[in-house]
């Protein structure tokens, strides 16, 4: 029997993706909804969020953005590091069958812009969408963080685990923010981001981002002090059985009392207390961003490659 692979479509809320993102196995945060709210709210792409079908039974879900205009001629379709597959599934063959039906959701035509970032290191789509070979593949780090924490530690590179016990013999306190410390928080990635010169969101985006998140209890917002003077904070977003390291940062003194390992490793203590299974660091480059790559690579994850942008 030739298995039947459909798509259905939901309103896509906060209960819709919640209810999903309990089912999946390690979802991505671009496929949660603060995230989906946020780029409808800055980017003016309209979010929509599908079931996937085998034979009828729900055997994953993932979010769209889209645009459209001139009776719908002109039509921007895009689905970053998705679908999400509920545990059990999202084999070779579930991939495979999804992107045909996505295919034949949206076809590849005249006046159609297409963007699909599977989430996905090897395997095959089909035959409809054509690899963009001169976009890089995106990599990212994730960490298995149900181990107890002698192994996590165990698994960490010397010089992370030095850092990090250096960091606890020092008087370093822990905070942990909320939503009304979000500016507080931005103003810190703003200079932070002006003075280092890295790429990064936007503070609207990222503002927006952190907002929805802090509203459905998702944000883990924490800083480091010492004698009243702050020292690093940082931002992680939680996502079904999965968080993500969103974005930080750290001032001289921090840098010199490695606040920053302080801080990750209190998060992902955190994090554990909730039975979240797994840890994404964020995107590595190791051309534009080789310290911060380095920093991520240095807590013992693994590294993953998706397979490419199709469209």
């Amino acid at each position: 029997m030739v298995d039947a692979y459909a798509l259905e479509f939901v309103e896509p809320n906060y209960e819709h993706f919640d209810a999903f993102l309990q089912k999946a196995k390690r979802p991505s945060l671009l496929q949660s909804f603060p995230y989906a709210y946020a780029i409808r709210q800055t980017q003016k792409l309209q979010p929509r969020l599908g079931v996937i079908k085998k034979n009828e039974e729900e055997i994953g879900f993932f979010s769209t953005f889209e645009a459209s205009t001139l009776l719908g001629f002109l039509h921007v379709l895009t689905i970053d590091r998705g679908p999400c597959w509920f545990k059990g599934h999202g084999n070779v063959d579930d991939m495979y069958g999804f992107s045909k039906a996505l295919d034949a959701y949206a076809p590849a035509r005249f006046g159609r812009q297409r963007r699909f970032m599977p989430e996905i290191s090897k395997g095959q789509l089909y035959r409809g969408w054509k690899k963009r070979e001169r976009e890089k593949a995106y990599r990212t780090i994730w960490l298995d963080i149900s181990k107890d924490e002698k192994a996590l530690q165990s698994n960490m590179e010397k010089k992370w685990r030095n850092a990090l016990s250096k960091a606890e013999r020092q008087d370093q306190k822990m905070e942990i923010g909320n939503g009304a410390d979000i500016p507080w928080f931005l103003q810190g990635y703003l200079k932070d981001r002006l003075a280092k010169k890295y790429p990064g969101p936007s503070l609207s985006f990222l503002k927006t981002l952190m907002e929805m998140a802090a509203q459905s209890d998702d944000l883990l917002l924490l800083k480091a002090t010492q004698k009243n003077r702050i020292l690093a904070a940082i931002c992680v977003i939680k996502h079904g059985n999965a968080a993500t390291y969103q974005t930080g940062w750290t001032t001289l003194e921090g840098r010199s009392a490695n606040a920053h390992h302080f801080l990750l490793w209190r998060a992902i203590k955190m994090l554990k207390e909730e039975e979240i299974q797994y840890l994404d660091m964020g995107g590595i480059n190791t051309e534009t961003a080789k310290g911060v790559t380095d920093f991520k690579d240095g807590i013992g994850g693994k590294r993953a490659q998706l397979i490419g942008q199709f469209g």
